[in-house]
Parts: structure tokens; sequence; C-alpha cells
């Protein structure tokens, strides 16, 4: 075997061996660091929902949803609901807050004219089935 080719067999394990470990990331701290590089103070999107239980008829909601992002005090979202007529203008605000790491979530229903407190496993899944069979 070459000289030169049995030095270099021998001092690659070493370099490798004093190579500093570098760990990947992980999927939370990218979330976090895109999230930050991202950040718009006031987001708006439109959308279209569409619910069907198996094999059961598709029911849509068309909603528009509007979140204005503060890292300090914690981000606040509108869902206004936009069709069809039976949930037209109910909205849901949620406000998170930093300090407790929680959000609290408010549900307005038009038909009653009234803002109630919502839980918030409860709320969103409790206005988009509304009639949806």
């Amino acid at each position: 075997m070459p000289r030169l080719f049995r030095m270099s067999l021998l001092t690659l394990p070493s370099l490798l061996l004093c190579m500093p470990v570098v760990a990947a990331p992980s999927a939370l701290s990218l979330m976090r660091r895109s999230d930050k590089l991202h950040r718009l103070p006031l987001e708006r999107v439109e959308a279209l929902m569409v619910l069907q239980k198996r094999g059961g008829k598709p029911y849509t909601r068309r909603l528009v949803m509007t979140t204005a992002q503060d890292a300090k005090k914690g981000d606040k979202s509108v869902i206004r609901f936009a069709a069809p007529a039976n949930i037209k203008n109910t909205a849901m605000l949620s406000v998170e807050d930093q300090k407790k790491d929680t959000d609290e979530q408010w549900l307005y229903l038009p038909a009653f004219r009234r803002t109630r407190r919502a839980t918030s496993c409860c709320a969103a899944r409790a206005v988009a089935q509304h009639n949806a069979g």
C-alpha cells in the first residue's frame, strides 16, 4: 500500500473525531425562527372551508380571518363567517396572553346579539359544524 494512502486512512478518523458535533435544530426552533422572520403586523386571509361527514353531503363555510400580531403582548385574531346565511356574521375573537401562555376566546352570535366567552376546545368546532348534518 502506498505510504500516502496509509497515512490518509489513519488521519481521516482522527480528523472526524476532532470535528465539533453540530446538532440539527429542532422542529420547534425552526418554526419559531420562521415565525420571527416572517411576522407581519396584520394579516387577512379569506378561506373556504368544506365539511363533509363520511358518505354525507358537503357543507361549505366562507370565512375571513384577520390577525394582528404582537410578539410582546400576544396575537389577536378574528374569524368572521361570511356564508352560508344561517351563520353569516358569526365571529370568534381569540386573544393570546403571552404571560399565561393561553388564549381567551369570545364568540359573537348575531342571531342572539350576544357575545359569549368560549372554551378553546369547543368554540371553533361548534361554529364550523353548525348545521353540518
